[in-house]
């Protein structure tokens, strides 16, 4: 269904972010991206887009 997320994805995502936000934070290079075949790598690009766009929006 639409707007269903999973408590296993909200809490990868939540996870996702928190690491994102330290790596900004002591301003080291983003963690390089680790996934398998079964779609993390679109996952992570969607999540990678969304905080751009909501970065940018705090501008």
């Amino acid at each position: 269904m639409v707007g269903m997320v999973s408590e296993n994805n909200r809490n990868q995502f939540k996870s996702f972010v928190g690491l994102m936000q330290k790596k900004a934070s002591t301003k080291e290079p983003a963690a390089e991206a680790q996934y398998n075949s079964d779609g993390d790598q679109e996952k992570i690009e969607l999540v990678t887009d969304l905080i751009r766009k909501k970065i940018q929006q705090g501008k």
